[in-house]
C-alpha cells in the first residue's frame, strides 16, 4: 500500500505484451501493482501451454507480486506444471560475506498429482523467507541465529545486533540481511581450520 500511496506503483493501466511467439512472451508490467502483472502473465502462460504444450512468460517493469507459490498453484489447478520465479531487492548475504548482495529470489513449482494430491514447492533461496522473519518480528518471537548476520558477517538472530539491509524506504523491512540457504556453511571451518 505504501508504494501506491507514494505513487511508486501505478493503479491504472494494463500490462502489455512486448514480444511474443506461440509458446513465449515478454510482458511490460508498466509499473503496475504486482499481482495485476502476475495474474496477467499467469493467464497468458496457461493459454499458451494449453495451445502449444508450453507457456513461458516473463515480465519486466513490475512490482512485488505477492506469494510466488500462488501463481504456480493457479497453473497447477489447470492440470499443468506450474513454475513461478522472481528476483527481489538485495536482502541476502552471500556465504562468509558482510553485506547483502543478492535477493531472496523465490522459486516455486507445482505439479498436479493423483486425486488432488499435488506437489508444491515454494521456497526462498535464503535460510528463511523475508516474510517469515517479518512474522516472527510482529509476533515478538525470538529469531533463530541462522536467520541473520551481524556487521562482521557472523550469524546472529538478535535484531539489535543484526546489520540493516539496503532499504529503498525507511522501516520497509526488518533489520538484518538474510543468509543464503545452507547457512550452516558459515559454521564449517575454512581452509586452515579456522571458523569465520
Amino acid at each position: 500500500m505504501e508504494d501506491i500511496q507514494n505513487k511508486l506503483t501505478k493503479l491504472d493501466g494494463t500490462p502489455e505484451i512486448v514480444n511474443e511467439t506461440a509458446a513465449c512472451a515478454l510482458v511490460n508490467g508498466n509499473n503496475l501493482f504486482g499481482p495485476v502483472v502476475g495474474n496477467f502473465c499467469t493467464e497468458l502462460a496457461i493459454k499458451k501451454a494449453k495451445e502449444t504444450g508450453i507457456g513461458w512468460v516473463v515480465a519486466n517493469h513490475s512490482n512485488h507480486y505477492g506469494i510466488a507459490g500462488y501463481y504456480s498453484m493457479k497453473i497447477c489447478k489447470e492440470g499443468l506444471l506450474g513454475m513461478s520465479f522472481t528476483n527481489t531487492s538485495p536482502y541476502q548475504v552471500p556465504t562468509r560475506a558482510k553485506q547483502n548482495a543478492l535477493g531472496t529470489n523465490p522459486i516455486t513449482l507445482a505439479a498436479p498429482g493423483h486425486n488432488g494430491d499435488d506437489f508444491v514447492l515454494d521456497m526462498a533461496t535464503t535460510t528463511a523467507a523475508l516474510g517469515k522473519v517479518e512474522i516472527y518480528e510482529r509476533e515478538k518471537l525470538p529469531i533463530p541465529e541462522t536467520w541473520g548476520v551481524n556487521k562482521n558477517g557472523v550469524l546472529c538472530g538478535h535484531q539489535s545486533r543484526r546489520v540493516r539491509p539496503w532499504i529503498p524506504r525507511q522501516n520497509e523491512r526488518p533489520d538484518g540481511p538474510l543468509p543464503r540457504s545452507g547457512a550452516s556453511s558459515w559454521l564449517r571451518p575454512r581452509a586452515g581450520g579456522r571458523r569465520p
